[in-house]
């Protein structure tokens, strides 16, 4: 398979991302170059080993999540964003449902 502009213009646009002309042609040649790379996995003998579902062999360990309410952490992370409004971060709209700004 290779990528072409017009792939990923269908792709980019499907996504709404916007790429100049010098980045359309560098990311196809990225996106080639990634898959040239791993067409060399078919060239893998795999015969006999059995399939791997998972990367790690231990238990994942997580922190327990809980909300911390502290007012000094709220007003430091919103000096650091765009917009904000009610202690809420406003980000832009990111799937076109027709409301005005998306």
């Amino acid at each position: 398979m290779k990528v072409d502009k017009k792939l990923v213009s269908e792709i980019s646009s499907a996504m709404k991302l916007d790429f100049s002309a010098n980045e359309m042609d560098q990311l196809v040649g990225e996106l080639n170059q990634t898959l040239d790379m791993l067409s060399a996995l078919d060239e893998v003998d795999t015969e006999g080993i059995e399939a791997t579902y998972y990367g790690g062999l231990g238990e994942a360990v997580f922190r327990k999540d809980e909300p911390i309410e502290s007012p000094e952490q709220v007003e430091a992370i919103l000096e650091q964003v765009r917009a904000s409004k009610d202690h809420m971060i406003e980000v832009p709209a990111m799937i076109d449902d027709g409301e005005a700004g998306a």
